[in-house]
């Protein structure tokens, strides 16, 4: 069943083609170009129209003597993932290639130095791995762990779930979240599209496209091509704070895996408050109890989802790792989930 996407911040529709064509061609300005991206994330549509404009370019890339290309694994607005034999590490990667083109360029390497730098700060078993950095073809790619398994969101919607192996996932992928978090790493773009679910039974977060160090000295560092009040990430899952312009801080995260969490309980996104054209989940504990599905769900794990979801971040949980430790998992036998009609982003 196709998903609806609803209008997001600053769209009231579809970007214009003229406005995907200047972002393209780096011409947009940077406030215009943080909104294009994010629309991108959530609309696949646009994303088709903007990949096959790339095409062309991407199919073209040679793949370095290192690496021996198997399969396409996944494609963005600025490039795409191949899984290879790396003939150095004599194992299989995923190979993730940015185009870096137009007048853009700068800026694009910028984003993938920002990624690796991220990368590289967390090793954990539910972050994937990065080993290398290379160029290709006068682009760059980031050598990562191939995660063999289905998206979260795939995985939501083949099966009915326990209602305890829904949370375990949530509650590694949050673990992946929070070793980001202690190496000053801010992911502003979790949701289940970004996590895999390793054979169908681990879950790790990927793609850090959008992740920015937390600390002044290590993103004055990387020389952050990102103006500081730019609204970036995935609007359905993004805090309220950061949707108004604010930096994003680790309890933006926070907020955005409990909305991926609600939903994967409940089959229905948190409230929203705010009209056609700033739909930004603000949720307040009277609205939350008013769903059904919501009040079906154990007493203390309603109590986590209340404050993870609180509108004002000073009144979330001080950390990730409170929120994870207050999981009631033994609680949760049992029970089952659903799979949703439409999967999740």
């Amino acid at each position: 069943m196709p998903r609806s996407v609803p209008p997001l911040i600053g769209f009231e529709a579809c970007p214009t083609d003229q406005t995907l064509s200047a972002w393209l061609e780096g011409a947009a300005k940077a406030c215009r170009r943080a909104t294009v991206e994010a629309h991108l994330a959530g609309c696949a549509a646009c994303g088709g129209v903007v990949g096959a404009r790339l095409r062309g370019t991407t199919e073209a890339l040679p793949a370095p003597e290192r690496f021996e290309l198997r399969a396409p694994v996944g494609r963005g607005a600025m490039g795409r993932v191949w899984a290879a034999f790396d003939r150095v590490l004599g194992t299989l990667v995923a190979l993730k290639w940015t185009i870096l083109a137009g007048a853009d360029r700068a800026r694009r390497r910028a984003l993938v130095q920002r990624e690796a730098a991220s990368l590289a700060r967390v090793r954990h078993p539910n972050v994937v791995a990065l080993h290398d950095v290379v160029p290709v073809a006068g682009h760059l790619a980031l050598v990562m762990d191939y995660v063999e398994g289905p998206t979260l969101s795939a995985w939501l919607s083949a099966a009915t779930r326990s209602l305890r192996d829904v949370v375990e996932r949530f509650r590694e992928a949050g673990e992946g979240l929070w070793a980001a978090h202690q190496q000053g790493v801010v992911h502003r773009d979790f949701k289940p599209a970004n996590v895999i679910v390793r054979n169908g039974r681990t879950a790790v977060l990927v793609d850090f496209g959008l992740a920015r160090l937390c600390t002044r000295e290590d993103a004055a560092a990387l020389a952050s091509p990102l103006p500081e009040a730019s609204v970036a990430g995935t609007p359905r899952y993004l805090a309220p704070e950061v949707a108004a312009g604010e930096d994003a801080d680790p309890r933006s995260d926070q907020f955005s895996w409990a909305v991926a969490l609600f939903e994967a309980l409940t089959g229905v996104r948190p409230p929203l408050q705010g009209g056609a054209s700033q739909r930004v989940p603000c949720v307040s504990v009277p609205r939350l109890t008013a769903s059904t599905a919501f009040e079906a769900l154990p007493v203390a794990l309603r109590e986590v989802l209340r404050q993870c979801l609180s509108v004002r971040r000073e009144e979330r949980f001080s950390t990730l790792h409170d929120a994870l430790a207050a999981l009631p998992l033994s609680s949760l036998d049992g029970l089952t989930v659903q799979p949703a009609l439409t999967a999740p982003l």
